[in-house]
């Protein structure tokens, strides 16, 4: 016959075994989730050092455009001072043409002062040398009236001489 504790006992034992392999079945599926969260977390993590291998790729070629522009910063400073030396030289310069302009400015007002004074005294010299003129021309007439005279009386002086050579 049948002994029924027995059967219990198998039936209880079955279940255990039933709900341990169901705790089994929930460890296992719980397992391929962590699995598949963990293959997951993998892949991401995989792609994050990606990421982190491309930013520091990234940020050592930005650190060397970086020292690039530094550098040519530097040059262009380097430029810049030189440019603003050379404008500070020219600014001098500028300033003494400026100052020999002024000279020369003053020196030309000078000479046009002159050269007017000049002028006025060239118009009042042909002035006197017109009324000069007048009174030689006067004068020379005067003269040539009595070189004609004295002429005259030396001719006339020569021909008694020699006519008292002759006689």
């Amino acid at each position: 016959m049948i002994d029924y504790k027995e059967m219990e006992k198998v039936i209880q034992d079955l279940n255990e075994y039933v709900s341990k392999i169901q705790r089994i079945s929930t460890t296992q599926q719980k397992l391929e989730d962590s699995i598949k969260e963990i293959s997951e977390i993998k892949t991401s993590l995989e792609e994050s050092k990606k990421l982190i291998s491309n930013y520091t790729t990234n940020i050592e070629n930005l650190e060397k455009e970086h020292e690039n522009i530094r550098s040519q910063f530097d040059t262009v400073l380097q430029d810049y001072k030189k440019l603003h030396s050379a404008f500070e030289l020219l600014d001098i310069e500028l300033k003494k043409i400026n100052s020999q302009n002024q000279d020369l400015k003053s020196t030309i007002d000078n000479i046009d002062y002159l050269c007017l004074d000049i002028q006025k005294n060239l118009k009042d010299i042909n002035i006197n040398y017109n009324r000069l003129l007048e009174r030689q021309e006067k004068h020379s007439k005067k003269t040539y009236k009595w070189l004609g005279i004295l002429t005259g009386m030396i001719s006339i002086g020569l021909i008694l001489l020699i006519i008292k050579f002759f006689i």
